[in-house]
């Protein structure tokens, strides 16, 4: 026997169910003298996608008839599964003869599809996994509209697809539908097979870019340095909403401090405003040290560290 179908015909954690349909053998190559009657189809189950025939156990359902041609319906439909978390995978044996205690033959396995879906920013990101005999040569990929129905996003020849343009915080459901086909004359042309339906959320996950550090330090001016309340540091960093407008969602910048060049930076200040580009900073001994900062969107998502900035100490000259 040659099988067809392992499509999900529906998503649910307890009921859910999958159609497995397949072929009789070509009886030009079955010596139905040799191989008497009863004939029997028992269809086998494993959980996941898996071509291993120690992970198949039988599903306790079987299609008998006493003649080779008599009616045989060679579709079922395999209910009460978790079709939601996982996929599974069928093949079917075939038995001729009274013993029925090996088969004489069997299909190779094929599994359902399987929908994985991940949100990022404006976008649902489609991943999916199948394990067949036939070639699936394309698939249609589906989202559901607002009545509850599915319409047809692309047919895609990959295993991938990125929904683009959605709101962040809404949810998204989609179907996958596989094409394939065996090649061979006898069998149908196309071998349709549906995923299980998944939903994802599209959120924003995109960091803003680092800006643009500059210190100015105190060195070139005349004060007292014996005033410890004027011995601290200007930062200044580019606006990263104008350096880069794709994101346009920076809320704030965060400041970081390490004493010396390779010390680990500390979190010294936060701004609350993309607008706030100015920081003054009193070290706790004289004023060298490093800095960077970072840039933080509405959603909390942080940049890389800026350019570092080190600042030395001053020196004094005393001319007697």
């Amino acid at each position: 026997p040659i099988i067809l179908r392992a499509s999900v015909a529906n998503t649910d954690t307890e009921n859910g169910a999958i159609d497995v349909c397949w072929a009789r053998p070509d009886p030009d190559n079955l010596d139905t003298i040799s191989n008497p009657g009863p004939y029997r189809y028992e269809i086998l189950r494993a959980e996941g996608i898996t071509i291993n025939p120690a992970d198949f156990e039988p599903s306790g359902v079987d299609f008998t008839t006493e003649n080779f041609y008599d009616p045989l319906d060679t579709c079922y439909t395999d209910t009460g599964l978790n079709t939601t978390d996982q996929p599974y995978s069928y093949l079917v044996n075939f038995y001729t003869g009274f013993s029925q205690t090996e088969p004489i033959g069997a299909t190779n396995p094929a599994s359902s599809v399987y929908l994985n879906t991940s949100g990022t920013d404006q976008a649902i990101r489609l991943v999916w996994d199948e394990e067949v005999p036939w070639d699936n040569f394309a698939f249609v990929v589906f989202r559901q509209n607002d009545q509850g129905g599915f319409d047809s996003l692309a047919t895609v020849n990959q295993l991938t697809y990125t929904d683009a343009g959605l709101i962040n915080g809404e949810e998204y459901c989609y179907q996958i539908l596989a094409l394939g086909t065996y090649g061979i004359e006898s069998l149908p042309d196309t071998l349709f097979n549906f995923s299980q339906i998944n939903c994802g959320v599209p959120r924003d996950d995109v960091p803003p870019c680092p800006p643009v550090l500059a210190v100015d330090d105190i060195c070139d001016e005349r004060i007292d340095c014996s005033d410890e309340s004027l011995l601290q540091n200007t930062l200044e960093w580019t606006n990263s909403n104008v350096e880069c407008p794709q994101t346009e969602d920076v809320a704030g910048y965060r400041i970081y401090y390490a004493e010396n060049e390779g010390a680990d930076f500390q979190l010294v200040g936060q701004t609350n405003d993309a607008a706030a580009t100015l920081f003054q900073h009193r070290p706790d001994l004289g004023i060298a040290g490093c800095y960077a900062v970072s840039a933080i969107d509405e959603n909390g998502n942080e940049s890389e560290l800026s350019n570092f900035v080190c600042v030395d100490i001053c020196l004094t000259i005393i001319i007697c």
